[in-house]
């Protein structure tokens, strides 16, 4: 949009220039034929025109109209490329306007920037406690394999007692049935 813009600002400035040349041109000649007339009609009312002076007289005044016409012709385009300028000029405002200007680009560059510092940051955090989880679930397994040894060897210990306990039912039944 940007380059667009300039493009046609840089086409119109060079247009407007050259029509202001244009006009420049036709004033000076306009002025020229104002002075060759003023000058005839200075010569007309001290001496009598020749068919040949009239003739270059009518020639000037027509071609002093051509000329008017033609200035006012340019005038109007002027005007009209005026006009456009002014209309494209609110449209490329009334866009930048719409697309939150000229710094919109870098606005949101800025805005998804922080999103992305607030995520990571986000997940730092997720991290470190995943971390602290992990640890603490070392903990529980070690813990866990050291209950299971105990459980091991209270069984075993159990199994042991029970057999001695057997045992030693039995060696009473035995008296007590002896005796």
């Amino acid at each position: 949009m940007e380059v667009n813009r300039k493009s046609f600002a840089e086409e119109s400035h060079l247009v407007l220039r050259q029509q202001q040349q244009k006009l420049q041109k036709l004033r000076k000649e306009n002025d020229g034929l104002k002075a060759d007339i003023s000058t005839l009609q200075t010569r007309n009312s001290h001496q009598p025109t020749t068919p040949f002076e009239q003739h270059q007289l009518a020639k000037l005044y027509e071609e002093s109209t051509r000329y008017k016409g033609i200035v006012e012709k340019e005038k109007e385009q002027l005007q009209s490329i005026q006009e456009q300028i002014s209309a494209k000029r609110k449209q490329i405002w009334e866009h930048r306007r719409v697309t939150g200007g000229v710094n919109a680009a870098a606005e949101n560059q800025k805005l998804v920037e922080k999103q992305v510092r607030i995520l990571e940051n986000r997940l730092d955090q997720a991290l470190v406690k995943f971390n602290k989880s992990l640890a603490n679930n070392r903990k529980l397994r070690q813990e866990i394999d050291d209950l299971r040894g105990e459980r091991a060897a209270f069984e075993g210990v159990s199994k042991k007692l029970e057999k001695v306990s057997c045992h030693t039912i039995r060696y009473v039944d035995m008296v007590h049935h002896n005796s």
